[in-house]
């Protein structure tokens, strides 16, 4: 072997990044272009990879207003999010990337330290936050921050608008508040968190 000193692990993390044996196969066709990384993370944190895997649908309603979670909507959340969900929201598998904010940051300064990252669809947004939320839905401890920071996404709409949407456990309510924002100048607080798809 050319390259000897590659161990199985660093061959297994390749195998990672390129997507699987398909992403293998794609790269070695010449249709998948690896293009240098772009993130600069002076004042970004990576915590984790987060893997989301949901093999099967469940209804809006049952989720965001049945039994068991206390949610808060914020009106452009309501308007933009919610209402442009369908009634049937779609397993899905994908995974994401977790960073926290060292520092004040304003979301123009968060997507350009981690290189303009892909966003999230509403849908493919409502069946990750389901799924974090339902193994943290009374504040427990776990992927979510519960410690009244914003856990930050990114979301693109039908318009194809990117707007940023937040979820912060509200411990003197003792429920998850759900709201959405235009990007702007808008500065998170540092110790926040954002997901990414990864």
């Amino acid at each position: 072997m050319k390259y000897g000193i590659l161990n199985l692990g660093q061959i297994e993390a390749v195998v990672n990044k390129l997507g699987g044996m398909d992403g293998v196969d794609r790269f070695l066709r010449g249709e998948l272009v690896i293009s240098a990384a772009k993130r600069i993370l002076r004042h970004l944190t990576f915590l984790t990879e987060v893997v989301v895997s949901t093999s099967s649908s469940f209804s809006k309603k049952s989720f965001f207003e049945g039994e068991g979670v206390r949610f808060f909507f914020g009106s452009q959340f309501r308007s933009w999010i919610l209402a442009s969900l369908p009634e049937e929201i779609p397993g899905l598998e994908l995974k994401l990337e977790k960073f926290q904010l060292k520092k004040d940051m304003t979301d123009s300064e968060i997507k350009q330290g981690l290189g303009q990252p892909e966003s999230l669809t509403p849908t493919e947004f409502a069946a990750v936050i389901r799924h974090l939320i339902e193994r943290q839905p009374q504040g427990e401890a776990g992927t979510l921050l519960t410690n009244s920071y914003a856990n930050i996404f990114y979301v693109k709409l039908e318009d194809e608008r990117v707007v940023a949407v937040r979820a912060h456990w509200d411990s003197d309510y003792r429920g998850w508040g759900l709201g959405a924002d235009d990007l702007g100048d808008f500065g998170w607080r540092g110790g926040s968190c954002v997901f990414l798809r990864s």
